[in-house]
């Protein structure tokens, strides 16, 4: 690492290669801001991984853990090798401490770290809603005697930790998604619809594979989910004419957004700002989602949004499968936003005054 820059360590509930969208936000933002500043990540050893790992040159510490709730909330085991990995953050010179999200044991190590260097911490908050509302409640009290400072990940995160907590986001750092140059879309002999994200019940795959399988007898498609998780087994028990890719490196998933027409994105748990909209929207895939705020706030009017429960999910499928073109109106103004908001070079400038200040 360059010597005489200011360092930054985030602090991470999960991490890669743990597989989620706030994971994906933090290796993004680490990677790029380690050209100006010595980057560091203090996550949760929630996969089995090395505990000390370098991602070029960005260090990464994980810590043993205990699994909770399938590791969506993982303990910290305060044994030998978390006291060796905090005695080596501990002796780092930092100047800036940023936790991804509020909630987890690591946000706490964090805060509590920042308050014995006089540091300010930054929280960067990915929520549209509650995950576990009783505790999430009972540590928004904890975080307050740290005095940190808010971000939001979204518009409609700032709008909704004001509404539920009080709290003054201090500005958005938005997730975003590389600029990408304008390009033609490759035609494919059928339309191809698109799924990714964890097989679990609250992403919504039921309801797309049961639109499927009533469409795909009238209209010449194909779905390819792309993921992995538990509800696999049921999933494909429930479709045998889909196509299941399983989890994929994500240089592998962005190819199948390039081949994808439509991404379908029916949500039944609040979004913040999901990285797959944002990767089928620079991609061109015109996109059907739930209603969810931080979705809206892709889409906008470029593409069809659906209620909450993914109710009319087959018939909005069926509409758009009626009219290519208006298949392709949605692929170009979809990508027109994303790459004109939604991009890492205007979110790093955002992070890079923030932490100037």
């Amino acid at each position: 690492m360059a010597k005489n820059k200011e360092t930054i360590v985030f602090f991470n509930g999960v991490y890669l290669p743990h597989i989620g969208g706030v994971e994906r936000y933090t290796h993004e933002l680490a990677k790029r801001l380690s050209k100006n500043y010595k980057v560091y990540i203090v996550t949760s050893n929630t996969e089995n991984a090395m505990m000390m790992e370098d991602e070029g040159d960005v260090r990464v510490f994980r810590f043993p853990v205990r699994a909770l709730l399938k590791n969506r909330l993982p303990i910290l085991k305060k044994n030998d090798d978390y006291r060796r990995l905090l005695s080596a953050i501990k002796s780092l010179k930092i100047d800036h401490i940023i936790c991804n999200t509020r909630f987890y044991e690591t946000t706490f190590m964090g805060l509590k770290i920042a308050k014995e260097r006089g540091i300010t911490p930054m929280i960067i908050d990915h929520s549209g809603g509650y995950t576990l509302r009783s505790y999430e409640d009972f540590t928004i009290k904890r975080i307050a005697k740290y005095n940190p400072k808010f971000y939001s990940v979204s518009n409609n995160n700032k709008n909704w930790l004001k509404r539920t907590y009080g709290i003054e986001s201090n500005g958005i750092i938005y997730n975003s998604v590389d600029r990408k140059k304008d390009f033609k879309k490759q035609k494919n002999e059928k339309i191809r619809i698109l799924f990714a994200g964890r097989l679990v019940k609250t992403k919504g795959l039921l309801p797309l594979l049961s639109a499927f399988e009533k469409l795909r007898k009238k209209y010449d498609i194909e779905l390819v989910v792309v993921g992995k998780g538990p509800l696999m087994t049921t999933a494909k028990a429930f479709s045998k004419h889909a196509i299941f890719l399983g989890g994929l490196k994500h240089q592998e998933v962005i190819k199948e957004f390039e081949k994808a027409d439509i991404f379908v994105c029916p949500s039944l748990a609040a979004e913040g700002l999901p990285t797959t909209v944002l990767e089928a929207g620079i991609n061109k895939c015109a996109i059907i989602a739930t209603e969810w705020d931080g979705i809206k706030e892709i889409v906008g009017d470029d593409g069809v949004l659906i209620d909450k429960k993914a109710n009319g999910l087959s018939n909005a499928l069926e509409e758009l499968l009626n009219n290519h073109s208006r298949i392709e109106e949605y692929q170009e103004n979809i990508f027109k936003r994303v790459n004109n908001t939604f991009v890492w070079d205007k979110t790093i400038e955002v992070i890079e005054k923030e932490l100037d200040k």
